[in-house]
């Protein structure tokens, strides 16, 4: 069994017993009223695709963009052209101890769709019609790996499930097994409602395993934890 840093234990990450995660429609329909008419399922394939154009249109140059910097006042300005027309509803900082938050920009309906443990969205003063700045509320997630929260917010934008395989698989061996192992826990900490991404990552840990035993004869002992 896996654990994290809290001490909460995974399911072995080779298991094909997954669970089956789904959001609290009532609470979605009651944020978002526009998809209350929507089964989950029909709402989503609604949202991935305006997502998939938030992120062509909206983050053109900012996608793989992670923000450093700390806010103390839990809200970050930022200039609205770097968005355009469709500015982020929040910013959410991944804090990995002891490391630094990493802030990321998203569309709160975006994750509330597809994360049944997901921050609610926090509200905000609006910014002044002619202000060339947007005010954005800053929500925590305490997550094993910053780097996991990246490649699901790429996926749940792009929908390419492809490269998320690519992000999990093209690394050196042993730094493999730490990125698989941290998406794995992170989709189970957000309660991840879309089954393809634990078949991709059972299938690069599958890979990761089979390459190890390959590689076997030319290492010295055995990495822990396999």
């Amino acid at each position: 069994m896996a654990h994290n840093a809290a001490g909460i234990v995974y399911p072995p990450i080779i298991s094909s017993a997954l669970p089956t995660f789904e959001v609290d429609h009532n609470a979605f329909w009651t944020t978002y009223p526009d998809y209350q008419d929507e089964d989950m399922d029909v709402a989503r394939k609604d949202i991935a695709r305006v997502a998939k154009r938030y992120y062509h249109d909206v983050f053109p140059r900012q996608r793989t963009t992670i923000y450093d910097y700390c806010s103390e006042s839990f809200s970050a300005q930022l200039k609205k052209r770097i968005f355009g027309a469709y500015p982020p509803t929040q910013l959410v900082a991944v804090v990995a101890k002891p490391a630094n938050p990493k802030f990321f920009p998203i569309h709160h309906f975006v994750f509330a769709a597809n994360c049944a443990k997901f921050p609610q969205l926090l509200d905000v003063p609006p910014d002044p019609i002619k202000s060339e700045m947007v005010t954005l509320p800053v929500s925590a997630i305490v997550l094993r790996s910053p780097t996991a929260f990246s490649i699901l917010w790429n996926y749940l934008y792009s929908g390419n499930i492809n490269r998320v395989y690519r992000q999990l698989v093209l690394k050196p061996l042993d730094e493999r097994k730490a990125v698989i192992r941290g998406f794995w826990e992170t989709l189970f900490d957000l309660e991840v409602v879309d089954r393809k991404l634990y078949d991709i990552t059972i299938k690069a840990w599958d890979e990761c395993l089979w390459e190890f035993q390959l590689a076997m004869p030319q290492l010295n002992g055995s990495p822990s934890n396999y």
